[in-house]
């Protein structure tokens, strides 16, 4: 009997590579649980979309929809999330762990987590909040301890673009591979500058300087906010705007996956560390790729495997000199 495939997603990137796993195993029976509305509207079919709320996070009611229609269901689950440290996330592995029809719990690209780790305590903040709004919600949500990508004592299917990861030599995790499409194109000479989250990490001017060459080479500059850094609070953008006399602004959404086949003027692109960085590597082998001061602007939670597939994939680290 066929699985059907349930793909809990948070932000546009998550379906994008969800779209992937699609393809690359020729799924036919599959279900997106988004999180908002305004991610169900990158789906074209939405007989395969549940939304858990409108514009803002999910409800009672929205998540007791969701249970009703997999209460339903006449086939096993294969369950694909982003990560545990998630209410909705928890809720539906519990609920459908409990009905007996969770065959397969399986991680989904996020970012960096393939490549480096992100930990939680019990008593962390971040746990004791998404506790309280599961019981406002009458929902299970277990206080993570440590990775939060693992959870209860099953094994783990992570689906990956490059077998490298932090858990390919994990007895608990089995990493699956995806295809990415290659599109490569003819591009002309532009740059394309992605915004990152975390901006006390690293010192602006001192970034600006490490991509100075790269301003200074490409007549063409556009910059994509991190989807979680207000425009007005984007000190990175500022000070690139300062050091160059134009900056073309991407102001959509999606995850720059989606959209970079629109701008064929772009040929580089930089960011910290972006995981972006691999998959447009990918995408479009041609691209020249940069990145700068991995091991500051992630610190604690650096780990050597992100660098190895930088330097697999040719995409070269700029120097970071802060005095």
């Amino acid at each position: 009997m066929e699985l059907t495939n349930v793909f809990v997603v948070f932000t546009s990137a998550h379906i994008f590579h969800a779209q992937n796993i699609i393809r690359t195993y020729g799924m036919s029976e599959y279900v997106f649980v988004c999180t908002n509305r305004s991610l169900a509207l990158e789906l074209d079919d939405q007989t395969t979309v549940i939304i858990l709320g409108g514009i803002f996070p999910f409800d009672f009611i929205a998540l007791l929809r969701c249970k009703v229609i997999f209460g339903r269901l006449q086939t096993d689950v294969r369950l694909f999330v982003p990560h545990f440290l998630n209410v909705a996330s928890q809720a539906l592995y519990y609920f459908l762990e409990a009905r007996g029809v969770l065959r397969e719990t399986c991680i989904l690209p996020d970012g960096n987590l393939l490549f480096n780790a992100y930990t939680v305590t019990k008593r962390s903040l971040g746990n004791i909040l998404r506790k309280v709004k599961s019981v406002i919600l009458l929902s299970n949500y277990c206080l993570l301890e440590g990775d939060i990508c693992s959870i209860g004592k099953q094994d783990i299917y992570v689906y990956s673009y490059i077998d490298n990861t932090r858990y390919s030599e994990d007895p608990k995790f089995t990493v699956r591979s995806i295809g990415m499409p290659i599109a490569d194109i003819k591009r002309s000479s532009g740059l394309l500058i992605l915004g990152h989250f975390n901006q006390k990490m690293l010192d602006t001017e001192v970034l600006c300087e490490s991509i100075s060459s790269l301003l200074n080479e490409n007549i063409v500059v556009y910059y994509k906010p991190h989807p979680r850094i207000k425009l007005n609070n984007d000190l990175f953008y500022k000070a690139i705007k300062k050091r160059t006399d134009s900056v073309n602004l991407i102001a959509n959404k999606a995850s720059i996956e989606k959209i970079l086949n629109k701008y064929r003027d772009l040929d580089t692109v930089f960011a910290d560390g972006s995981s972006s960085l691999i998959n447009m590597k990918l995408m479009y082998p041609s691209l020249e790729v940069y990145c700068c001061a991995l091991q500051e602007y992630f610190g604690n939670f650096f780990d050597q495997k992100l660098k190895e597939n930088f330097d697999r994939l040719k995409i070269t680290e700029l120097p970071y000199i802060d005095n």
